[in-house]
């Protein structure tokens, strides 16, 4: 595999691979053979959601923790279902964010629709700089839910969960020929009535 080979506008596949050498950018690292041809390459809807991340915060997203080995989730403490196994996770900060600042934005991209297609999982990372957060799009592990541990710190999440648990209301009935309704999302309803 081509360590340099492009995924997206800012993404180079190297970046989503760490063998556990901590202290060492992606380009700095040696990649024994076997060691690249033995883990999947990461997903799709993972490098197109965290660009989409990266397109609004116009600053680097970096991946701190992408594909994993076994061992190396396992050395970790990672979960034995883990999405970074699969290529399908990847635990992600961006410079002068804290990670309640970046899920303040994950939130948000996934309520106006933008991230909703990619993102099966996703928490806050409290580790010692609280700047991670963990994206994943492993659709194929059962969740109870998208959010996990952390997002209940974010401003939106109230929103967000109440959102979620709001029934999609029913199509309003113009009351006649010169009210027009307009209903955005599944909460929020604008009445514009003609003066005509």
């Amino acid at each position: 595999m081509d360590m340099n080979e492009k995924l997206t506008a800012n993404f180079r596949l190297g970046e989503f691979y760490n063998p556990g050498d901590k202290g060492t950018t992606w380009r700095s690292r040696t990649w024994p053979q076997k060691v690249i041809t033995a883990l999947p390459r990461p997903a799709k809807e993972l490098y197109t959601a965290l660009q989409i991340i990266r397109d609004v915060v116009k600053k680097a997203v970096i991946v701190g923790s992408g594909v994993r080995s076994e061992a190396h989730n396992a050395s970790v403490g990672g979960s034995s279902n883990s999405g970074h196994m699969s290529g399908a996770a990847a635990d992600i900060s961006v410079q002068g964010y804290t990670n309640i600042d970046l899920g303040e934005l994950v939130i948000k991209l996934f309520l106006v629709d933008v991230l909703k297609p990619y993102l099966a999982y996703t928490y806050l990372i409290e580790g010692n700089t609280r700047t991670r957060v963990h994206i994943g799009v492993d659709v194929e592990v059962p969740r109870n839910s998208i959010w996990g541990p952390g997002y209940a710190n974010c401003p939106s999440y109230k929103l967000l969960t109440a959102l979620s648990s709001t029934p999609a209301p029913q199509p309003a009935t113009p009351a006649n020929d010169n009210e027009t309704t307009i209903s955005l999302h599944r909460t929020i309803r604008f009445t514009h009535i003609n003066a005509s």
